[in-house]
């Protein structure tokens, strides 16, 4: 006997004496019979090597994964509740702001900014501090509806309603009916949901009033100089952030 070693896959073997097989070659007697590290270029080595790296998938992991649920966005009231800053209750929430909902049947009312946030724009302060109230805001209602907002004749550039409109007088009434708590009340249109601010959705919508309403003449130009007043002051706090 004698011993070979294939030159392929490394194997040596004992072979009757004077055979040699083909693509073996003879080595010393005293040479153990082992498997030496294969030889990388084998087909069949390669293809064990291949099928070694394939790691079966974690279905216990990929399972847990896809029960896992989408991060959750909360925003922060400042009622804690379903109710901006600046109304008493949730029902006061909804009589005040009825006749916007009147005249936007079609759209959602949504009110933003610092009465939903309870932060002061300006001081960045706290509305409420130890439950007292330290400090008032302006309240921001908005009419969430692309229709409205492209129309011109209702609402002018920046979103704002045109005066003398029924968009315009119910923004009037409105925030005259907030003047008793020294809080204005203005509103914006917006052509989708806005993005940059927090808001909450006036849950429901009433059906539009069929008479148009009646706004005091005085009362009319005392509230619209307050907007106006507002509303330029609020283009000049956002043309000084740009700079």
């Amino acid at each position: 006997m004698m011993r070979v070693r294939n030159k392929a896959t490394g194997i040596i073997s004992n072979v009757p004496k004077g055979i040699v097989p083909w693509g073996s070659e003879v080595v010393p007697n005293d040479t153990p019979p082992i498997i030496v590290p294969v030889v990388a270029s084998m087909p069949a080595v390669v293809g064990a090597v291949k099928k070694a790296e394939v790691k079966k998938p974690d279905v216990a992991r990929e399972q847990v994964v896809a029960r896992e649920p989408e991060p959750v966005v909360t925003r922060e009231y400042v009622q804690g509740i379903d109710y901006p800053y600046g109304f008493d209750s949730y029902q006061e929430f909804l009589d005040r702001t009825r006749i916007i909902a009147e005249q936007a049947r079609d759209g959602v009312v949504i009110i933003s900014g610092s009465s939903v946030t309870g932060r002061s724009y300006k001081t960045g302060r706290d509305f409420h501090t130890d439950g007292h109230i330290t400090e008032n805001s302006d309240i921001d209602a908005g009419i969430v509806d692309n229709d409205l907002y492209c129309n011109e004749r209702q609402v002018d550039e920046r979103g704002f309603p045109v005066r003398r409109t029924r968009l315009g007088d119910a923004e009037l009434l409105s925030g005259s009916g907030m003047r008793d708590k020294n809080i204005q009340m203005g509103i914006k249109v917006w052509a989708g949901f806005p993005e940059d601010r927090e808001y909450i959705v006036r849950p429901h919508t009433p059906p539009r009033e069929r008479r148009k309403p009646v706004v005091i003449e005085a009362e009319r130009k005392t509230i619209q100089k307050e907007l106006s007043d507002r509303r330029n002051d609020d283009a000049w706090k956002r043309s000084k952030e740009k700079k």
